[in-house]
């Protein structure tokens, strides 16, 4: 019977140990690349490397500071305290901005860095930019990420990078969650809601889950059995979100077409002369800019209180609110925007053309139907390499304007 039992273990010793053996050598990691944390609710996992597969597969590294850093340099390290001879700028925004789906060499922000430091205006020898944005992450999520771990990186400037969908990440009503910091508005002020820090369950996932997930992380089988798990999660969270809306409003909306939609927008744009306002005291600059943002998500009602019958434009709308918040915007939605065919056909990671080239067959587009195929149900729009190195080309040309009219203005 002992012997039975023994010979039992064993078997499943020696089938754990092949299917992990085999992962390893056919390269297979899906490690869990961010953890719960007291900040921001979440941030990326300290000391991880594996693979991102959603829109296009790439080696994702983190380094022991929970910031990525370039595959083949998974042991660099940032200063606290930046060099003498470095302007430093932290970036903070979402899923667009994190650029999971490009290699970090090819992210915007190393493009942006590379360019800037061709900018003859730069204030000192070296220009250095860390990304620490984030999926799934709103401005109030980014702004406790700020204020808590990244504040302890010296720097020049703040860059929060806006997109479309952020006024519903800032505002439990249209984003309900237990797990978050979120916003709200009284009396024309942002008052912040982080009371999920003393909630008893996250307080538990901050210990366990955060365990369970390093766990999981050491071994490719384990990440191999919890892979089916995390997408019925993911699946679960998107069907709940739905019923929630169909409760709430009565009928299944999208967020921007809601009745609370524009309260969320008013926090939005509130919650940037807040964070200005916050940065103001220690000297540093809030620069704000965007990487998506449709006409059709600005309110009708603000846009035509404040500019009229005039087509709406996200870059105007964000010029005349950073001008009366006193913070600077970076206008590159117009740029980007312009370009619908470009957009349409490199931006996107799989666009319909190469996803029918992977399939060998004609791919129904993503309006015609949005879950039959496993490309269109994977591309959620997020930049490839080629709209990267766009973005983050405008991106240093519009701050190497600024720095050109900072330099002008002290010789003046």
């Amino acid at each position: 019977m002992r012997l039975n039992i023994l010979l039992v273990f064993l078997s499943l010793f020696l089938t754990l140990f092949t299917l992990e053996f085999f992962l390893i050598l056919i390269d297979y990691g899906r490690p869990h690349l961010s953890r719960w944390d007291m900040d921001g609710g979440v941030r990326h996992f300290e000391s991880q490397s594996g693979y991102y597969v959603k829109e296009s597969k790439q080696l994702i590294t983190i380094n022991s500071q929970g910031i990525r850093v370039p595959s083949d340099k998974k042991n660099y390290q940032y200063f606290l305290k930046k060099p003498s001879d470095t302007f430093r700028i932290l970036i903070f925004g979402d899923s667009m901005a994190e650029g999971l789906q490009v290699t970090f060499y090819e992210r915007f922000s190393h493009v942006m860095e590379t360019e800037l430091n061709n900018c003859k205006y730069k204030p000192k020898d070296k220009v250095e930019v860390i990304n620490f944005a984030l999926s799934g992450t709103g401005q109030a999520r980014q702004f406790e990420m700020q204020q808590g771990f990244a504040k302890n990186y010296e720097t020049d400037i703040i860059l929060a990078v806006a997109h479309s969908n952020d006024p519903r990440n800032n505002y439990s009503k249209l984003e309900p969650g237990v797990f978050y910091p979120y916003w709200t508005l009284e009396n024309g002020n942002i008052n912040i809601d982080t009371s999920f820090r003393s909630n008893k369950v996250f307080l538990k996932k901050l210990k366990y889950s955060n365990l369970r997930m390093k766990i999981v992380n050491q071994s490719r089988v384990l990440q191999l059995l919890t892979q089916g798990y995390e997408v019925y999660l993911k699946n679960k969270r998107i069907k709940s979100q739905k019923n929630y809306y169909k409760e709430l409003y009565g009928k299944s909306t999208p967020y921007w077409l809601t009745q609370d939609w524009n309260e969320a927008w008013k926090i939005f744009l509130a919650g940037f002369k807040m964070w200005s306002d916050k940065l103001a005291k220690d000297n540093i600059p809030l620069y704000v800019s965007s990487s998506f943002f449709n006409d059709h998500f600005i309110p009708d009602n603000y846009w035509e209180k404040n500019f009229g019958n005039k087509k709406k434009n996200f870059d105007d709308l964000m010029k005349f609110e950073s001008e009366k918040a006193g913070y600077k915007y970076l206008p590159v939605w117009n740029y980007m925007g312009k370009r619908p065919k470009e957009l349409r056909e490199f931006f996107s990671i799989h666009s319909y053309e190469q996803r029918s080239v992977l399939t060998g067959k004609r791919v129904k587009e993503v309006g015609e139907d949005l879950n039959e195929n496993e490309y269109v149900k994977n591309s959620t729009g997020h930049y490839n390499s080629i709209g990267h190195r766009e973005w983050g080309l405008k991106m240093a040309q519009e701050l190497c304007k600024v720095l050109e009219e900072d330099k002008l203005n002290l010789e003046n």
